[in-house]
């Protein structure tokens, strides 16, 4: 069993860990790749025994997830909420294109500022938004990037736990494509 807290979760969050939990519990309403994770699922998760390089690099892995995580969060949620002081008091409220700012072009961006708080960008601030957002989208995905390269790392050596061969680690990659 696994004691420490980093290593759990980078197990926990790995492909194989997904691929019984979805063969385990139950879907939720309202998603059909959305899980009920209920103790009496999680709890009969199959845990391999790791040697102590196993766990001290799912540890490490685990952290470097976490933490690229709350980081990518935090730039997220600023930019979010700088976003909402382009919206007039009546339309405070984000699109799921505004949400996904990091996804848009600046003049997607202005486009979609335009729809959905019916105002523009005034003329003086849109080389400061510009690079405001170059900049920060720049560090979402830099911080996306460093989570799966982190993931891939934690799935192979997850996979070595179970002594998974090439053809089932394909397996289980392609029943999980498009889930999680």
């Amino acid at each position: 069993m696994i004691s420490g807290s980093y290593e759990l979760v980078a197990f926990l969050n790995s492909k194989v860990a997904w691929f019984w939990l979805f063969g385990e519990a139950s879907p939720l309403r309202g998603g059909r790749w959305r899980l009920e994770l209920r103790e009496q699922y999680v709890s009969r998760l199959p845990i391999p025994d790791m040697s102590p390089e196993s766990r001290a690099r799912l540890a490490v892995l685990g952290e470097a997830c976490t933490n690229a995580a709350r980081q990518r969060y935090e730039v997220q949620s600023a930019v979010r909420h700088r976003i909402l002081d382009l919206a007039p008091p009546e339309r405070r409220k984000l699109t799921d294109k505004l949400r996904d700012w990091h996804e848009l072009d600046f003049s997607a961006f202005r486009a979609e500022i335009k729809r959905a708080f019916r105002a523009e960008i005034p003329a003086n601030e849109r080389g400061e938004w510009e690079a405001y957002l170059r900049d920060n989208a720049a560090r979402v995905h830099e911080l996306s990037d460093q989570i799966a390269v982190a993931e891939r790392e934690i799935d192979q050596i997850v996979y070595g736990l179970f002594d998974l061969a090439p053809d089932e680690i394909t397996l289980l990659e392609a029943s999980l494509q498009g889930q999680y």
